[in-house]
């Protein structure tokens, strides 16, 4: 019993100034944990009553904070206030989400604001995601050693310049956010704790642009936005197609994949009455959000998927009847006490004798003495790769798929 009120704190923590009510269960739970402790004979007891791992208790004491229905039951069982979101009746039935950075995109706003407190707008982190069309890791992937005179210099090898238009960021939003939070390393830091050495979390990226009334998806990052303004601002879908290779860093396959998605969005939009002069981006994004299709790119099927051709059956074959025939060489050589040569006197039409004549001389000695060879089917698919050139997986494809369409042969 001692061993486990060791792990309890025996004084509260220092008072946080309880403007984010996070930082008010970060400090209240561990003192509630070490009063409801004294009424159990021991840990185990505690956590069985709780629903939980004493492991779990020992978390929240030393200032991990739990799930909400853990949350609720300690300060149900200590006859406490618990403090809430501004819409305590709506929590209660949201008692799966956990109250940790987690699915931040699917939480409402009064459980951002919980984990969060007020989010404020960033204009800089605003322009970089719509103006500049940065993903959050990109942003905040930015360190200070980024920044030179002309702009922002990516590790991706884009340059970002400074200045009021498109494709630009401007210098005061920059200057003003530096001066403001004076990060030493990363420009955008780590929050709660505040750590000048670490990126932040992507999180607090999507809170910030929740505050600029920027709605996302998981799959549909803000970026999708500056796309839309792309797709207005020039016609061609090539051209696009290469703004996007050029500028963003897209893989000829990605671009394409988004010119589609814009295509088939403003097509949708043409449908429903809109003239083309009257679509803006943002009548584009909004049907993005509200479209609920994840993008998925077509992919053509594997080489195992596709049917085998002519000659892959054909080499699957032969190389099927080798097996067996080397299997027939090492019963012979060992059940029956033939010498190699005795064997292919008996049986000259073996396809084996002449894959052993197309190896190296060192290979064919071992060829020659079965005991040497280990499992057949590993030796043989040795044996044929080096043959034909090529790798042992590579010979086993072709036995399989060679059997596979014998099995789907008409009989």
């Amino acid at each position: 019993m001692e061993s486990h009120a060791q792990h309890i704190p025996k004084s509260t923590p220092p008072p946080i100034p309880p403007e984010n009510p996070r930082r008010v269960l970060l400090t209240e739970l561990p003192a509630i944990v070490a009063q409801l402790r004294s009424r159990y004979a021991n840990l185990k007891e505690f956590a069985r009553d709780a629903g939980c791992m004493p492991a779990t208790l020992r978390n929240v004491s030393r200032g991990t904070l739990p799930n909400f229905r853990l949350c609720q039951w300690l300060y149900e069982k200590a006859d406490r206030q618990m403090p809430g979101p501004p819409s305590p009746e709506k929590a209660k039935k949201d008692t799966h989400l956990r109250w940790r950075r987690r699915n931040v995109q699917k939480l409402g706003d009064y459980q951002r604001e919980y984990l969060y407190g007020a989010a404020k707008p960033v204009p800089l982190i605003y322009e970089l995601a719509i103006d500049c069309g940065l993903l959050p890791q990109d942003m905040l992937a930015i360190r200070m050693a980024h920044i030179e005179d002309d702009g922002i210099h990516l590790s991706n090898g884009r340059a970002i310049s400074f200045g009021d238009g498109w494709e630009q960021v401007k210098r005061n939003s920059l200057d003003g956010w530096i001066e403001d939070q004076k990060p030493t390393n990363y420009v955008f830091f780590r929050r709660n704790p505040v750590d000048r050495n670490r990126p932040a979390n992507s999180r607090w990226i999507v809170a910030v642009m929740h505050a600029h009334g920027v709605k996302m998806k998981k799959y549909l990052a803000p970026r999708f936005l500056h796309f839309a303004h792309d797709l207005i601002r020039i016609k061609s879908r090539t051209w696009l197609r290469k703004h996007l290779q050029e500028t963003h860093k897209f893989s000829r396959g990605g671009a394409w994949d988004v010119v589609r998605k814009l295509d088939r969005i403003k097509s949708k939009l043409l449908e429903s009455g809109h003239s083309s002069a009257a679509i803006t981006a943002e009548m584009i994004y909004g049907a993005a959000i509200s479209d609920g299709k994840r993008p998925v790119r077509k992919s053509t099927p594997s080489r195992h998927q596709q049917r085998p051709s002519e000659a892959e059956i054909r080499k699957g074959e032969f190389c099927a009847k080798v097996i067996e025939e080397l299997r027939q060489i090492r019963r012979l050589y060992i059940d029956s006490g033939w010498s190699v040569p005795e064997i292919q006197a008996a049986h000259p039409q073996l396809a084996a004798w002449s894959v052993r004549d197309s190896l190296a001389e060192e290979d064919r000695e071992i060829l020659n003495h079965p005991r040497q060879w280990g499992p057949v089917v590993g030796y043989a698919h040795n044996v044929l790769a080096k043959s034909y050139k090529k790798h042992p997986s590579t010979v086993k494809g072709w036995v399989k798929r060679f059997k596979k369409a014998r099995r789907t042969m008409p009989a």
